[in-house]
């Protein structure tokens, strides 16, 4: 069963929240500490896949050129 629309929202919202939550979390962090934090995030092979591939996305995303239509 699909879930409904304000299900997703609510979905949403509360992975926006979480990003927040961990986003001003990292920024209230010392220098030393957020490099830290980056460098286990650098060693952690599936982490880093993982933002590889959404950068890739956003670049793809932001590349001028012919939309195709999906094909099913």
């Amino acid at each position: 069963m699909s879930k409904s629309p304000r299900a997703l929202k609510q979905e949403v919202d509360v992975k926006e929240a979480n990003a927040a939550v961990f986003y001003k979390a990292f920024r209230s962090m010392d220098s030393g500490s957020r490099r830290c934090l980056a460098v286990r995030i650098l060693k952690d092979e599936a982490l880093l896949e993982d933002l590889y591939d959404h950068f890739l996305i956003q670049e793809a995303e932001n590349e001028k050129g012919v939309a195709f239509p999906e094909r099913n």
